[in-house]
């Protein structure tokens, strides 16, 4: 049997399989990792990483919205057009893991164009394959020194870990992965 969770409108979530399908409404996402995160048993020397988790949730729509414009600017820079770009939130406090004091939240970028991302941007060759790996390094090196900016404009401690920049669609799941942006 599965804990339910009500948010203010009425509509309730199942902490066990809702919270880790892929969320379009983004205003429930804060309140269903709340949940999730105030359903975990804290262990003893953990309530402060439990509280850089709560402040960082508070905040989590406004710095994914933030974080989607900066990489398609980068992208940009190098004439780059991912098409849509949606940020997942994926890994173990999706799945259900236990927090731990060295926890974080792993990000993935998903673009309606992958071969237009950081990872995909064009067709790789021998012989632009030093280009092509020199954008994926300045555009993801931008895209984390500005997420450290973000975090840090929000008063939030940056917990989060980039895992990919846009082709990797085909392997998330509604049991591992967490809309929590798109543009």
């Amino acid at each position: 049997m599965s804990e339910k969770y009500m948010f203010e409108d009425g509509s309730t979530a199942s902490l066990d399989h809702e919270t880790s399908r892929i969320v379009e409404d983004f205003t429930h996402v804060t309140e269903v990792l709340m949940a999730k995160l105030n359903a975990d048993e804290v262990g003893e020397g953990l309530a402060e990483t439990k509280r850089k988790f709560e402040d960082l949730y508070k905040k989590l729509p406004e710095i994914a919205d933030q974080l989607i414009k900066k990489y398609r600017f980068a992208l940009r820079i190098f004439e780059l057009d991912p098409g849509q770009i949606k940020l997942f939130m994926v890994g173990g406090r999706i799945k259900g893991k236990p927090l731990k004091a060295d926890s974080d939240i792993d990000l993935i970028f998903v673009v309606e164009n992958p071969s237009q991302s950081a990872e995909g941007s064009g067709s790789i060759t021998s012989a632009n394959y030093k280009t092509q790996l020199n954008i994926l390094y300045k555009i993801s090196c931008d895209v984390r020194e500005s997420l450290q900016t973000i975090c840090s404009s929000h008063g939030v401690k940056n917990l989060f870990h980039i895992c990919n920049y846009g082709t990797l669609e085909s392997s998330l799941s509604p049991e591992s992965s967490l809309l929590i942006g798109s543009e």
